[in-house]
């Protein structure tokens, strides 16, 4: 049934040559030891801030269920109120993202800038666009002030007795001689 397999088992090495099992031997046991610590960190690195909020709420928990009656209602109460505030915080966040990306837009600037020019309210949103809006303005009329100075290269005259019958066919197609 072992066809193509002559053992089953791999060879064992040679007790009584240490000589060949060290030279088999990859790593050293303080670099196994290095890897083995290095891969337990990062699995304790990534795993640590689920175990933080877990704590945080188990924490919070306990604290409720030591609170008696009215005082445990009123902690739930603002516990769910602050966790109501963090949500609201976040869609008007998006809500004035979304407006600053339209203002952008309308100023004929990239949407990828809103949240550069998020102020702390709509108003100073609104006045961080104009300023860049005039700023862009001002360079691009720089620039293209700085172009039309240097003028249009000086391109040769095309000589007189040349005679190209493509072109002559087109402008006389289109009435012109």
């Amino acid at each position: 049934m072992t066809e193509g397999n002559e053992e089953i088992n791999p060879p064992t090495p040679d007790l009584e040559n240490p000589a060949e099992t060290e030279a088999k031997k990859q790593f050293t046991q303080e670099e196994l030891d290095t890897i083995v610590k290095d891969r337990l960190a990062r699995e304790q690195k990534k795993y640590a801030e689920l175990l933080k909020t877990q704590e945080a709420e188990r924490t919070q928990k306990a604290e409720l269920e030591k609170l008696e009656g009215i005082e445990r209602i009123k902690k739930e109460s603002e516990l769910s109120i602050k966790k109501v505030a963090e949500e609201r915080d976040g869609y008007l966040k998006e809500l004035r993202l979304a407006n600053a990306r339209v203002q952008l837009s309308e100023h004929g600037l990239p949407a990828s800038f809103a949240e550069t020019v998020l102020g702390a309210d709509d108003e100073d949103t609104t006045k961080k666009i104009l300023e860049l809006s005039k700023l862009v303005e001002s360079q691009v009329a720089v620039k293209v002030t700085g172009a039309l100075h240097k003028g249009a290269p000086n391109m040769p005259d095309p000589p007189k007795g040349d005679v190209d019958p493509i072109r002559d066919a087109i402008r006389g197609s289109m009435g012109l001689k």
